[in-house]
């Protein structure tokens, strides 16, 4: 019973630092009569430590929708779209449970991260003897996999409504040490007493980077070790809404990930948008000391900077495929460092949305007169 933010913790720190098996997780947040099990502040945690080490995660539809923080799916696809972004949270894959919806039938969705959606659907039994009813189906999944046992891609085509995630995840810049963000190259931007810094005071770009490399190369290799050293603690402050799908759920991604790398050694506190600086204030509050990294999206920043938005999109610009090639081996990375050297960031890929909407209307837009007395929100050079 992982009750306690200290529990979790403990929990997650011995599945990194021994070898496991398959590790099935059961998010028993709220019971069968609706009550909480989980303390609100344990939520967090646990789909931060736990979620990305499971091989599979159980959740019941309440438990589902805490997680989220949102509503109780109310029917199939409702619990299609949450699976999907339980996925997006670190999952491996999903199994929420339908048993307490409503209706004739009850339906389990097994989604994993590979675009499989299997359906299990029965006829509703009416009974009120369903006290452990899930644990019982998450020991049996967990004594499976235990076996050997795996599922396996169903044959035919994938479910008419899974609608499988792009491949290649518009470009958001952000401050994280290997990702797409802004980091901090100021002096200040981490406690490491053995940082190398420049004469004038400053952490050096290539020294921030090699140390933060050898710390999750000597974490790896030597975790014992690691866990006796001091834990660092960063900021990570985002321009966007918590768990807000896609690059909200792609920032806590890569703080996890961080962490998980270091060995524990680094740990990245992300605040959403307003919880420390506003949307619009994570470039400023980097390049002021106030957090050591932000996610957000360099078109934000045309204003102080304006070919910033080349490294988001632009209209009738690079592809996905191309604008992470041009970053990354066509000498992109080396003009996007110039830009941001004078406030003392260093900015890295760390997401890529791919192809998205030209907007959402009110009403029908069909032809130029449509436009006409409506409000439009944009950003970047497309706005201009």
């Amino acid at each position: 019973m992982l009750s306690r933010v200290d529990t979790i913790e403990v929990v997650a720190e011995g599945l990194r630092a021994h070898e496991t098996g398959p590790v099935v997780l059961d998010p028993v947040m709220v019971a069968a009569s609706g009550d909480p099990l989980l303390a609100d502040s344990a939520v967090d945690t646990l789909i931060a430590l736990l979620l990305p080490l499971a091989d599979i995660v159980t959740p019941n539809l309440h438990e589902a929708a805490r997680m989220l923080q949102g509503d109780v799916a109310a029917d199939e696809t409702q619990m299609q779209a949450q699976a999907e972004r339980l996925l997006g949270l670190g999952a491996n894959a999903v199994l929420p449970k339908g048993g307490h919806g409503s209706g004739a039938n009850s339906a389990d969705l097994l989604l994993d991260r590979n675009g499989n959606a299997v359906w299990l659907r029965s006829e509703r039994i009416n009974t009120d003897n369903t006290h452990g009813t899930g644990c019982t189906l998450s020991s049996a999944i967990a004594s499976g996999l235990a076996k050997g046992r795996r599922w396996k891609r169903p044959s035919g085509p994938p479910s008419p409504i899974f609608r499988p995630p792009s491949p290649l995840p518009t470009r958001f810049t952000s401050a994280v040490v290997m990702g797409q963000s802004i980091i901090s190259t100021r002096s200040g931007a981490s406690e490491m007493t053995d940082q190398p810094k420049t004469e004038t005071g400053r952490i050096s770009r290539r020294g921030l980077l090699g140390a933060s490399a050898a710390a999750g190369a000597s974490a790896l290799a030597a975790p014992a070790v690691a866990q006796e050293q001091a834990t660092l603690e960063w900021k990570m402050v985002t321009s966007w809404p918590k768990n807000l799908p896609g690059p909200g759920v792609t920032a806590q991604r890569i703080a996890d990930r961080i962490e998980l790398m270091s060995g524990g050694r680094l740990r990245v506190r992300l605040y959403a948008a307003g919880e420390l600086v506003p949307a619009l204030g994570v470039f400023e509050a980097v390049s002021a000391g106030t957090a050591q990294m932000a996610h957000t999206a360099s078109f934000f920043w045309q204003g102080k900077i304006p070919a910033s938005v080349y490294f988001t999109a632009i209209p009738f610009g690079l592809l996905p495929h191309e604008h992470i090639t041009w970053v990354e081996q066509g000498g992109g990375q080396a003009l996007w460092d110039e830009l941001y050297a004078p406030f003392g960031l260093r900015p890295v890929m760390a997401g890529n949305t791919g192809v998205q909407m030209g907007g959402w209307f009110k009403r029908e837009i069909n032809t130029l007169d449509d436009l006409k007395g409506l409000k439009i929100r944009m950003p970047g050079l497309a706005a201009k």
